[in-house]
């Protein structure tokens, strides 16, 4: 469905006219006409402004990549990650060592880069949040968790033992 035949959509299962749309958004009738039109495209804020006041909620949901979708500097990183993820769940010293040592390395990170705040941030709530979360992101094969393991902290983390494993499944 292309954004205009959604937000008009949106705003004819709400029963309001675009006066009203307008009104209650603060985007000026004119736009509204433009975006349902299609003459014009909302930024996403936009957009999301709008179907809010349609009592509708905008949701950006990443697609799953498969590994054979991925250049080979993904997929090595995302079974750097599995690697990662199995360790931590292995035991809890070796969680809290590796846990550590990211946060360690995040810090170096956030002063190397201070224009990664997006990314830092990120991991920074994941290597404070629930587990299972932290996983997810470590193993996911959506285009996000693909981007945010480019920014990692676990990056060179993988023991002697696992980097072998690492190089030889990416080929």
């Amino acid at each position: 469905m292309e954004i205009s035949q959604l937000l008009q959509s949106a705003r004819e299962r709400a029963g309001f006219t675009q006066s009203l749309l307008a009104r209650l958004s603060g985007v000026a009738q004119p736009k509204v006409s433009a975006y349902e039109s299609g003459r014009e495209s909302p930024t996403t804020k936009t957009l999301a402004k709008l179907l809010d006041a349609c009592g509708a909620e905008l949701r950006l949901v990443g697609r799953r990549t498969s590994p054979e979708q991925m250049n080979r500097g993904a997929r090595r990183s995302l079974e750097n990650h599995r690697q990662v993820a199995a360790a931590l769940l292995a035991d809890e010293a070796t969680r809290r060592d590796l846990l550590a040592r990211a946060h360690d390395a995040l810090a170096e990170a956030r002063v190397a880069n201070p224009f990664g705040d997006l990314w830092h941030d990120g991991w920074s709530a994941l290597l404070d949040g629930p587990l299972d979360e932290l996983i997810g992101s470590l193993v996911g094969e959506d285009a996000h968790n693909i981007e945010l393991r480019a920014n990692s902290p676990f990056v060179g983390l993988a023991s002697k033992e696992q980097t072998p494993v690492v190089s030889s499944a990416a080929r």
